[in-house]
């Protein structure tokens, strides 16, 4: 399996931090100063919100997914066993 290079492995993972980062700020500096005064609990369910969503994202970010396994057997076995439930579902 081929590595990748450095610019292409980081580019796409800093634009998407830059712009989830920079959204998240111009939310809680503009619209939020308006909810805070009329309806407090906005900013804070938002704020509960964006740490799962951060969270997340760094894990996403930052673990390794590992390797997807092939499907040996191929699709043959999953007709097989959807017309075994049909037959059985027919003499019940």
């Amino acid at each position: 399996m081929p590595k990748c290079d450095l610019k292409t492995r980081y580019i796409p993972a800093t634009f998407a931090w830059t712009l989830l980062l920079g959204t998240t700020s111009l939310f809680f500096y503009f619209p939020c100063q308006y909810y805070l005064h009329k309806h407090p609990w906005i900013p804070a369910y938002q704020g509960v919100i964006t740490f799962f969503v951060l969270a997340n994202f760094t894990l996403a970010t930052f673990m390794d997914p590992g390797v997807i396994p092939k499907d040996v057997l191929g699709k043959e076995h999953l007709l097989d066993y959807a017309l075994i439930i049909i037959s059985n579902d027919k003499l019940a």
